[in-house]
């Protein structure tokens, strides 16, 4: 338990450093166990003109959820690369009625072959599907699906 409150707390200082938006709009990484990622997000200061989530925070939201996962994932393998987001899709399911949270989970198989890709090829990508939830549906009210590209950086770019 330690262990994912000292990874949790990592991560959110790396994201609060370095993107100013997760302060702007207060996301908090909740939960990381190396399989599972989830960040809690408050619908006030992310609700649009009629009092729901403003699309925008819920695809920030979604897309930091992928890379922050695989960030988390490249330094527990000590691997150094460049993690972006390299495509994203949203699908959306309902209205977000109250504070909201993203959940993704990616198997332990499904990380081993992104970065045995990337020490092969010196780049790789991973497709993950981020949720969104609210406390109000029992489904998610989104469906992130977001291409997160590994690369190891070299001299000629």
């Amino acid at each position: 338990m330690n262990n994912m409150i000292e990874e949790c707390s990592y991560l959110q200082t790396y994201l609060n450093e370095n993107i100013p938006l997760t302060n702007a709009v207060n996301f908090k990484v909740a939960y990381y166990d190396g399989q599972t990622i989830k960040y809690e997000v408050p619908l006030n200061g992310n609700h649009n003109d009629k009092g729901t989530g403003f699309a925008g925070s819920i695809f920030a939201a979604g897309i930091l959820t992928a890379w922050g996962f695989a960030n988390m994932q490249a330094r527990s393998r000590n691997v150094t690369a460049e993690i972006v987001a390299s495509n994203a899709s949203i699908a959306y399911k309902k209205p977000v009625q109250s504070d909201f949270r993203t959940e993704c989970t990616v198997t332990a198989d499904e990380w081993d072959k992104y970065f045995a890709k990337l020490a092969k090829r010196k780049n790789s990508v991973l497709t993950a599907t981020v949720n969104v939830w609210d406390n109000v549906h029992d489904e998610p009210c989104a469906i992130l699906t977001a291409e997160v590209f590994a690369y190891i950086k070299r001299d000629d770019y």
